[in-house]
């Protein structure tokens, strides 16, 4: 979300002159990646120096780890983008909104057992819980086909997601 807002108005009207708005707007989903792939190695990395884990990390562990952790940096990038470049939400209260997305996508299973209404309105959220019940188990015998159909779910939502946030884009800066 702060690198959204780093520049100022007039410095973005700039930058949109010369690169214009779609470019603008991928070089800040490009740089929020890049973030996010050195968190990412170092949320992996450091567990694995330390040697943290009860068994032998085998490739797919590793695998199935970047994929995630991909994943989900893909998921906030989605709800800072949306939080900051649509006009949905007043500028003070983008963190907030940000922080209840990401509170209602971890708990939407308790939610929805609760109250089975909001399953339906829900469904804009990204899928996070979907893709975290995969990895509450100790095996990795269920990763098959359930799993790779909900991964591809989330890759096609994340696609969506991010083509939606890009008219929006447009269409408040036009």
């Amino acid at each position: 979300m702060n690198i959204f807002s780093i520049e100022e108005e007039s410095e973005k009207n700039i930058l949109f002159v010369q690169v214009g708005k779609v470019r603008y707007l991928l070089g800040k989903w490009i740089i929020s990646i890049l973030i996010a792939i050195v968190f990412m190695l170092f949320a992996i990395l450091y567990p694995l120096l330390l040697d943290s884990f009860k068994e032998v990390v085998q490739p797919i562990h590793l695998g199935l780890s970047i994929f995630v952790h991909l994943l989900f940096s893909i998921f906030g990038i989605l709800v800072g983008s949306f939080s900051t470049i649509t006009s949905f939400i007043p500028k003070r209260y983008t963190w907030l909104s940000a922080v209840l997305v990401i509170a209602i996508t971890l708990s939407y299973d308790g939610i929805v057992e609760k109250l089975s209404l909001l399953k339906w309105l829900f469904i804009v959220l990204p899928p996070v819980v979907n893709v975290i019940n995969f990895f509450e188990m100790d095996d990795l015998n269920y990763i098959g086909k359930e799993f790779w159909i909900i991964s591809s779910f989330a890759i096609l939502y994340s696609t969506i997601a991010f083509y939606v946030l890009m008219k929006l884009f447009l269409k408040k800066e036009s």
